[in-house]
């Protein structure tokens, strides 16, 4: 097995929030702030409080309490996704991810902010 075989993920798994700040050191994108080429997002002080809700996202999706909210269902791909990446179909997408956004908010503190910010 090679090293880049050890470390995928099998496709029909969510991440959890480790993997997903993982998958981000990984990518490492390039990214500006306020004109400024900055370091690995996973380790930039002002993105952590948007990782950081996002990553527990990822957590939610699979905790078998919370992930009926927390996950949804791709149309084309009849793949189950983190609802926070799902493209939204119908209102009652919509609004699941409202409900969802507001259970993020009550345990880590308002995230929306975060999350309406990130694209």
């Amino acid at each position: 097995m090679t090293s880049t075989q050890s470390r995928q993920r099998p496709t029909d798994r969510l991440m959890n929030g480790a993997e997903y700040r993982e998958s981000l050191r990984q990518y490492s994108p390039r990214i500006y702030v306020d004109g400024e080429l900055i370091g690995p997002v996973v380790d930039t002080p002002a993105l952590q409080p948007g990782i950081n809700a996002l990553s527990v996202t990822y957590d939610f999706a699979l905790d078998p309490a919370k992930s009926p909210l927390m996950t949804a269902v791709q149309a084309n791909s009849q793949r189950t996704v983190n609802r926070m990446l799902h493209i939204n179909e119908s209102s009652g997408d919509l609004l699941n991810k409202l409900e969802a956004v507001r259970l993020l908010c009550q345990e880590t503190g308002c995230a929306q902010r975060y999350l309406a910010t990130m694209r």
